[in-house]
């Protein structure tokens, strides 16, 4: 399989997740762990996580073996230049309220809360 200018982004993603772990040399993630963090962050698509990891173990970052994914010494020394990789916050969204005789307006918590009636 070819190796694409990506695959090495792909790779500085998989360290990100170790470096936000607190990983250190020759400590271990599971495969899973890893590969669901890569996916849940949106950092690429399953076939893209092979690609990484592929490319990490060529450069020796990783080892993989059995169902571990291992943080070798040249590894650390590359996470350490990749820059944290973290998700923005979802806005805040402000909550529904409704005047009397208006529409639904978004609150900015600056008007007093409304009393209902029943």
């Amino acid at each position: 399989m070819a190796t694409l200018p990506a695959d090495e982004d792909y790779a500085r993603a998989v360290l990100s997740i170790f470096q936000t772990r607190g990983v250190r040399p020759r400590q271990s993630l599971r495969v899973g762990e890893v590969k669901f963090a890569f996916l849940r962050r949106n950092m690429g698509r399953a076939e893209d996580f092979d690609a990484a990891v592929q490319y990490a173990a060529s450069q020796e970052w990783l080892s993989v073996a059995f169902d571990s994914i291992r943080l070798t010494e040249p590894g650390d020394e590359e996470m350490h230049t990749v820059p944290e990789f973290r998700t923005a916050p979802p806005p805040r969204l402000l909550p529904l309220i409704k005047a009397p005789g208006k529409a639904l307006v978004r609150s900015r918590g600056l008007e007093p809360p409304l009393r209902l009636k029943n």
